[in-house]
């Protein structure tokens, strides 16, 4: 599929995302409600709570862990923690990590104005004593957005990466991108497994912001899956996310975020890496999407094209 769009002015250091119908995840947590496409303004990480009680460590509004079937509420604007973020922010990145649970659980993040949803944003294990994720959650009117523990008790933390406005609210142009529903992909294994790619036409300097979303599961045997966004079909330390498998437990979510900055007119193909951590199992990545988004820095012409595609037939297993 190719959309073209008119060139627009770049507002800070803002990536473009269209919010669409049938996008999931990542993609579609930042739609606003009439489907208005949003942007990304990523920033240099701040953490916005951590309920870890040292004072070495505590951040926010809370110095104790997340009891069994307990809530804690967050503020998403204004100043909270460690970070400053907007008012007329409609959504955050985050990265959430869960240490030292006290039984099998699950966290679930949303925004605070709804009821909360059936499915769990991470799934922290006392086995495995620190866990975690990036996430996006929509914020609330008011900007609030909540952290749900089911079992034990777990301290919990998170990191701000960067937060979604609504585009109208940066003038110019709206932006467009698109994303693609990739093939499930099974049976991938240790080694590096092609899961969706996607390839964007640019026509001079800039940044190319990827996303990809999907839903990891494992076999009994499985261990972690370790997956990347990378310019080959190779597995590439540039960003890298470690998802806990559970075997025939509940899936986990993948969400991995990279920008790359072209210096020339070409085409850029992503591709999402994904690879099992051990000796055994195997792992599967459903519903998989991956989009790209060119923002360029310069002048560089009147329209810019966005291609994306579906997903290739995955590595065997190794």
């Amino acid at each position: 599929m190719t959309l073209d769009r008119s060139r627009w002015a770049a507002v800070g250091a803002a990536v473009a995302v269209t919010l669409g119908a049938g996008g999931i995840g990542l993609v579609a947590a930042a739609a606003t409600p009439d489907g208005d496409p949003s942007v990304f303004v990523p920033i240099t990480n701040c953490r916005i709570f951590d309920t870890r009680t040292e004072a070495d460590f505590n951040v926010g509004p809370y110095d104790e862990p997340i009891g069994p079937d307990s809530e804690i509420v967050i503020d998403g604007h204004g100043e909270t923690g460690n970070c400053t973020i907007p008012e007329t922010a409609t959504a955050l990145q985050l990265n959430v990590t869960a240490v030292d649970p006290t039984e099998i659980t699950h966290l679930t993040i949303w925004q605070a104005d709804v009821d909360m949803p059936l499915s769990s944003s991470m799934n922290p294990d006392p086995d495995q004593r620190v866990s975690f994720n990036g996430i996006t959650t929509r914020l609330s009117p008011t900007g609030e957005f909540k952290v749900y523990n089911f079992r034990g008790d777990t301290e919990v933390l998170a990191d701000v990466t960067g937060y979604y406005v609504d585009a109208d609210d940066l003038g110019g142009p709206a932006p467009v991108a698109a994303a693609t529903d990739g093939e499930d992909v099974a049976a991938i294994g240790t080694a590096d497994a092609a899961v969706v790619d996607a390839t964007i036409s640019v026509d001079g300097p800039g940044v190319v912001q990827a996303t990809a979303v999907g839903t990891a599961s494992g076999d009994a045997t499985a261990d972690d899956l370790w997956c990347s966004l990378s310019e080959t079909t190779a597995f590439d330390d540039g960003s890298v996310q470690k998802v806990q498998l559970t075997g025939v437990d509940e899936p986990a979510n993948v969400t991995a975020m990279r920008s790359f900055e072209v210096a020339e007119a070409g085409d850029l193909t992503v591709t999402l890496v994904c690879k099992v951590s051990g000796d055994a199992g195997a792992a599967t990545v459903a519903n998989p999407q991956l989009s790209l988004t060119y923002l360029p820095t310069a002048d560089t012409g009147d329209t810019t094209t966005t291609s994306t595609t579906t997903a290739p037939t995955a590595a065997p297993a190794g």
